[in-house]
């Protein structure tokens, strides 16, 4: 049996699922330009690998925090 509120917890797990793929998108981005900027370039950065990946976690939850707040917005305007 389903019940009313379900519609609402689907679409709540459906945002969450969203932001969560947008946020390993921006860190896998980081990551990419980060290795890209160590292949092309022969000096060495200032940070390592390790540092590149804390980074990178920092950079999906920074990412995915902005897109759960940014698809609500755009939810309740209607634009989405």
């Amino acid at each position: 049996m389903v019940s009313a509120g379900s519609g609402e917890s689907t679409a709540t797990a459906a945002r969450v699922k969203s932001a969560i793929l947008w946020g390993l998108v921006g860190g896998v981005a980081f990551l990419a330009a980060f290795q890209g900027y160590r292949l092309f370039r022969a000096e060495a950065l200032p940070i390592g690998l390790g540092g590149a990946a804390v980074i990178a976690v920092v950079i999906t939850a920074v990412v995915a925090a902005i897109a759960y707040a940014v698809e609500y917005r755009l939810r309740a305007n209607r634009r989405v």
